[in-house]
């Protein structure tokens, strides 16, 4: 993997990940930040032949899969948040669900929007949408 792959790697993941320089986040070298890193996190780095170094972080409250992922070769950083990937889709999720819900809660009361033009000894079925029910409704 290049260093234009991993940047466009990050930058494609779903408006979650970053591409920096080491320096830019106050670091002196990569090694530095490699040893910060992982005291803070409390994980190891491991280490790929196309000299990148990559440490995944497992999830802090407990669920599983991965919070964060940090990519690092020749100096630049990519992070990869996979929590605030979750925390979006499951946002999406809710939305349509909501909107789904929404969409059917008095679809018989408009008469003007879902109008059908039977007569009014037709049968009637779910899909009748007007107000011509008759004595039963």
């Amino acid at each position: 993997m290049t260093l234009n792959d991993l940047a466009f790697h990050a930058a494609t993941f779903g408006g979650c990940g970053s591409f920096k320089k080491i320096a830019e986040l106050g670091y002196d070298s990569e090694e530095q930040f490699l040893e910060k890193t992982a005291g803070q996190k409390k994980a190891k780095w491991s280490y790929y032949d196309d000299g990148r170094k990559v440490m995944t972080i497992d999830k802090t409250n407990g669920e599983s899969g991965w919070d964060c992922k940090f990519i690092v070769k020749d100096g630049w950083v990519a992070t990869l948040n996979y929590g605030l990937l979750e925390l979006q889709m499951q946002e999406r999720k809710n939305k349509k669900a909501n909107i789904a819900d929404n969409n059917y809660d008095h679809y018989d009361d408009d008469d003007s929007f879902y109008y059908d033009d039977d007569v009014p000894t037709e049968d009637y079925g779910h899909d009748d949408y007007n107000d011509d029910y008759g004595w039963w409704r």
